[in-house]
């Protein structure tokens, strides 16, 4: 509401209803006040009293509550919130020279000493050889934004014919041929993990429920994958369509979050393949058919299982990205904050067991973990401690040897 209105002051009265408002105007830096009719102030209009930049009293009894009267502001104060807001935004719109001036500086003699202020502060602004006020101004640069959408929708075409070229569209489908590889080889180190406990974890990759003013995901990878020569103007239209209309509502969304919006990055967004899918895992038992583990069904899991859903996808993600790599002998680092917090000692030495048969390099921290487990064949265990409000930490190094643990001495 306010972006459209742009209004040039925004007043409450009180009451919860203009709570949000006023609030949201303060701090876009729109003028702001409150007017408080009673002798005993209302909840919203204390706590606006600390954002607005006047408060307008009916009776000056109201002025003995501190909310209230911390917020009667001088001219002086006012002045400075307007420099405030201006030097905020002054290297943004350096390229308009902005300027404070003043204005009806001469007070009005024929008032005597009790002459008005009439001074007051503009902000003036370039734009093409001419100085205009900000309001002008806005207006302006509110015109030009028309003028430039009618532009965008004119020369949008050519970029989603771009989308179409071979250079774009064959990134794109490499991308996703290459997501479906990783994501297959993490499907199937998963279902191929004993857990111990007769769980079974798969990974789908599937394309996301399109709405009903977009393409099918399934329809616009395949035209896509087309050569060039073989899409049709019908294929283009529909494309573009598309795409136009994920911009749109990719710009809605940065606007409602007050983002600053850049069109450039609007087309980079709708781009990004991995929006267009989602993950579903799935679990099974011994003779029993796959499922979707949706929350309801993982919250009916016990610790030990809820540990093992989170944690087998999480490391069959790295290795299959480990296995990206030129060289098989290089390092397969994993570190864990908390390591397997919450669960038992049975399931944990099932993790161990795990990131063994991975082989994986790893690095943790627990308060309890020690790791002494029949799982894990070789461990260097650093235990530290504090004595009471010391500002000394000792260090204590033992060797597990898949057998038992035993000091560090060297």
């Amino acid at each position: 509401i306010l972006k459209k209105v742009n209004p040039d002051i925004v007043v409450g009265t009180g009451g919860y209803v203009s709570g949000p408002i006023i609030k949201k105007a303060a701090r876009m830096g729109v003028a702001t006040a409150i007017h408080e009719q009673n002798a005993f102030p209302g909840v919203t209009n204390k706590l606006l009293a600390k954002e607005v930049d006047k408060v307008m009293l009916t009776v000056k009894e109201a002025l003995k509550y501190e909310d209230i009267s911390l917020r009667q502001k001088t001219t002086a104060d006012m002045l400075q919130r307007l420099n405030n807001v201006y030097n905020s935004y002054n290297s943004e719109l350096v390229t308009y020279n902005p300027s404070i001036e003043s204005v009806f500086d001469e007070a009005d003699e024929s008032f005597g000493d009790n002459a008005p202020e009439r001074s007051r502060q503009v902000i003036k602004l370039y734009w093409n050889g001419q100085r205009l006020l900000i309001n002008n101004f806005n207006e302006v640069i509110e015109n030009k934004i028309a003028e430039t959408e009618l532009l965008i929708k004119d020369q949008d075409r050519e970029i989603f014919e771009d989308i179409l070229s071979q250079t774009i569209a064959q990134k794109l489908t490499s991308r996703i041929d290459e997501s479906r590889s990783w994501v297959k080889e993490m499907s199937k180190l998963m279902s191929s993990m004993d857990t111990s406990m007769g769980l079974y974890f798969s990974l789908d990759w599937k394309p996301v429920e399109s709405e009903a003013d977009e393409m099918d995901i399934k329809d616009l990878e395949k035209i896509l994958t087309m050569d060039k020569e073989m899409i049709t103007s019908e294929d283009e239209i529909k494309v573009a369509n598309h795409f136009r209309v994920k911009i749109s509502k990719e710009k809605q969304r940065m606007e409602d979050n007050g983002e600053i919006i850049n069109y450039l990055s609007l087309v980079r967004e709708v781009l990004d393949y991995r929006k267009w899918f989602e993950f579903r895992m799935k679990y099974s038992r011994p003779n029993n058919p796959k499922q979707d583990l949706t929350n309801a069904r993982f919250n009916r899991f016990s610790g030990g299982e809820k540990a093992m859903a989170m944690y087998v996808p999480l490391f069959a993600a790295v290795n299959a990205q480990y296995k990206k790599a030129l060289k098989e002998d290089h390092p397969r680092i994993i570190a864990l904050d908390e390591a397997f917090a919450g669960v038992d000692d049975k399931n944990i030495e099932s993790m161990f067991m795990m990131v063994e048969d991975l082989d994986f390099d790893y690095i943790m921290n627990s308060q309890v973990l020690w790791g002494c487990y029949r799982s894990v064949k070789r461990l260097r265990i650093c235990e530290l401690l504090r004595p009471l409000n010391s500002s000394v930490i000792t260090v204590i190094n033992y060797i597990w040897n898949g057998k038992v643990r035993y000091l560090d001495e060297f």
